[in-house]
């Protein structure tokens, strides 16, 4: 394994969950189609038993790679963790992705010393990058802020938004036992092509926005009822672009 992928708890809640890992299963799904070996950790299903398996996971001898999906209500477990993996294996990045990694300032990450990056853009595409890079000994990837024996540095503009349809599915590999969440969710489409004041996804998906073609859509959703997963969850930023797609899929559904 060089990349392992985790959803961390909220802080303060207790460790549990009815929904999939769906932005660590995405970024998964499109590592292993690179030939990245990935796995991805949720410790909001473990519990108490998920410091353990985190523990375990740090005898990878060819893990590279940590990523952690933070947000407001998780940050702090976050830094907790990232310190518990910096002590355990130096050797290993952790890089903070998700809503309050994209538009961090650089100073952000300066106050967080167990935090090795921050990704900036689309993590479908971004870690395999981030990864491959590695590989070839490079410490400067596009859509990243790095820290790098040189201090500081961030390369070009963020990765965007990825072709959803290009990218492989993590219901039909699957990463995960599809019965072992009540809660099917999935994205139709990603991005937002409006201007809202009070959201972050039009500066992230440079106002751009990308559907799925309904096909890829119906298939995952088939995979997970015949799993008997019983409802599902569209977490589309606009679920409603238009008028005549959703209504096509709901019909068809």
């Amino acid at each position: 394994m060089e990349l392992l992928l985790l959803r961390v708890p909220s802080t303060g809640a207790a460790a549990k969950c009815v929904d999939p890992p769906i932005s660590q299963g995405l970024i998964a799904a499109a590592a292993q189609a690179r030939g990245i070996r990935c796995e991805v950790l949720d410790l909001s299903f473990h519990g108490d038993d998920g410091i353990d398996l985190l523990l375990d996971a740090m005898n990878h001898r060819d893990l590279r790679v940590v990523g952690v999906s933070a947000y407001q209500t998780n940050i702090e477990r976050c830094m907790q963790i990232a310190r518990l993996v910096k002590g355990v294996r130096g050797d290993v990045k952790v890089i903070l992705g998700g809503p309050q990694a994209t538009h961090m300032p650089a100073i952000g990450l300066e106050a967080m010393p167990m935090v090795d990056g921050l990704c900036r853009g689309a993590g479908e595409h971004a870690m395999p990058q981030l990864l491959e890079a590695l590989r070839a000994g490079c410490e400067t990837v596009p859509g990243f802020l790095l820290r790098t024996t040189d201090g500081l540095i961030e390369v070009g503009v963020p990765v965007m938004l990825p072709q959803v349809d290009s990218l492989p599915s993590p219901f039909r590999i699957p990463l995960w036992p599809l019965d072992r969440y009540p809660l099917g969710v999935l994205f139709s489409n990603r991005g937002c092509p409006h201007n809202c004041a009070f959201c972050y996804t039009p500066a992230a998906s440079g106002r751009r926005l990308s559907q799925r073609v309904k096909e890829g859509v119906l298939k995952d959703i088939v995979a997970m009822a015949k799993a008997n997963v019983e409802h599902v969850f569209f977490a589309d930023p606009v679920f409603l672009p238009s008028a005549h797609r959703p209504l096509q899929l709901l019909e068809d559904l």
